[in-house]
């Protein structure tokens, strides 16, 4: 739809506004619980969230949920997807044991009713993985996202967005466990893949280049880890507020490979440098 191609293209509010728009007119003419206007309303939800409006989205979704509960029953794919789509909103605002209980209860019924290697299922896992992170179980989010990119891989290819999303997730896990040079090896084939099919300057490439530019700083590969960390703070700063997450995370990284750095060559600029990166207290 017009409003996908706008929001790939960070017109947000322009996205924004024909969701609402399309949501309206087909809940006039439909009426607000045919499957068309229920499909606006989730776009909407998912538009919202992306944009931060995190409340006003978990409501929606929600609302949603109960509505398909209503007309297709607990356990339809329908009434599950938006099940997992919940806990994973809930998984980013903190919420994680309520996250966790849906996420689980959907990966089970879909597991059972769809198949292990059923796209619904693999983002479910998904859902698993960045919920158990969120927790602090990283070797269960790292196995979660590893199973979910691995299923997603061999169902949807090697450079599907969602590949690539799962893959991200799994480099970034076994970084935090200290798999550096796993991860690393990994974060190539992520990097490599995502140069093959995304436009230069695209977020979710610079979020990747990220994630290789910090498992080359955890192997001392400085001068690597900087070309990689540089690039992408300066695409995403483009794009995002100053205290959006990955900015945040882009600054942070740039500051430890300098303070790293440093201790490996001293007297090289390099704690200067730091400085100019180091977080805001």
């Amino acid at each position: 739809t017009y409003a996908t191609i706008l929001s790939h293209l960070d017109r947000r509010d322009e996205a924004e506004r024909e969701v609402r728009a399309a949501g309206d007119g087909l809940s006039a003419t439909l009426g607000s619980r045919h499957p068309h206007s229920i499909t606006a309303r989730a776009s909407l939800a998912t538009l919202l969230f992306t944009q931060g409006d995190v409340d006003p989205a978990i409501q929606i979704c929600r609302e949603i949920l109960e509505v398909k509960r209503e007309i297709y029953g607990h356990r339809h794919p329908r009434t599950v997807r938006e099940l997992a789509q919940l806990a994973s909103m809930l998984s980013t605002t903190g919420d994680h044991d309520e996250a966790m209980e849906l996420v689980e209860q959907a990966y089970q019924i879909e597991g059972e009713h769809l198949g292990l290697a059923h796209p619904d299922t693999l983002s479910t896992a998904n859902t698993i993985g960045m919920t158990s992170a969120a927790m602090g179980d990283h070797e269960r989010a790292a196995q979660f996202y590893r199973t979910a990119y691995e299923g997603r891989a061999e169902v949807l290819g090697d450079a599907h967005p969602n590949t690539l999303i799962s893959l991200r997730n799994l480099v970034g896990q076994l970084t935090v466990l200290g798999r550096y040079t796993e991860a690393a090896n990994l974060a190539e084939v992520l990097v490599a893949t995502a140069e093959a099919t995304l436009p230069e300057g695209h977020r979710h490439l610079a979020i990747f280049r990220l994630e290789r530019g910090r498992t080359c700083m955890h192997l001392d590969r400085f001068q690597e880890a900087e070309s990689d960390l540089l690039a992408a703070h300066d695409t995403l700063i483009a794009m995002l507020p100053e205290d959006h997450r990955f900015v945040l995370l882009a600054r942070e990284s740039l500051h430890t490979l300098y303070m790293k750095w440093h201790a490996d060559k001293p007297n090289s600029g390099h704690k200067e440098s730091a400085e100019s990166w180091k977080p805001a207290s």
